[in-house]
């Protein structure tokens, strides 16, 4: 797939409001993948770049179970209620622990923040999966 080609998805996902798990490409310049959890967390914390992109890389890190990348995306909550949001509450859950639990009941308990029913509902399971795997 050429580069042109390969960015011209990444918009499209991002203009049809492509799902929270469709692969988008992270790589520099829209040509590469981006894979260590270093550049998946810096991709993350990343301001400038598109919140689809950022929670694509909060999603991979989720995906690798990592506890040590959680000191990194907790700063990341509450959020903006969005799809990073939404995926950072899903990454803390999948890699459990201490750190990750006691910020998802903050989180939780925080009554001046108002979370959608739908990121709600999976900061519950969330919590759930923190308490089964501390």
């Amino acid at each position: 797939m050429g580069v042109r080609h390969g960015l011209s998805l990444v918009l499209l996902a991002s203009f049809t409001g492509a799902g929270c798990h469709d692969r988008v490409n992270l790589g520099e310049g829209g040509t590469g993948t981006v894979s260590t959890p270093d550049q998946l967390l810096a991709t993350a914390e990343n301001p400038a770049l598109p919140i689809k992109v950022r929670a694509e890389a909060v999603s991979r890190l989720g995906d690798l179970k990592d506890r040590g990348a959680a000191d990194r995306l907790i700063p990341l909550l509450p959020g903006q209620g969005d799809l990073l949001t939404l995926e950072v509450v899903v990454a803390l859950g999948k890699m459990g622990g201490p750190k990750s639990l006691a910020a998802l009941e903050n989180l939780r308990d925080n009554d001046s923040i108002h979370l959608d029913g739908k990121i709600a509902a999976i900061l519950t399971d969330s919590i759930e999966r923190c308490k089964k795997n501390p």
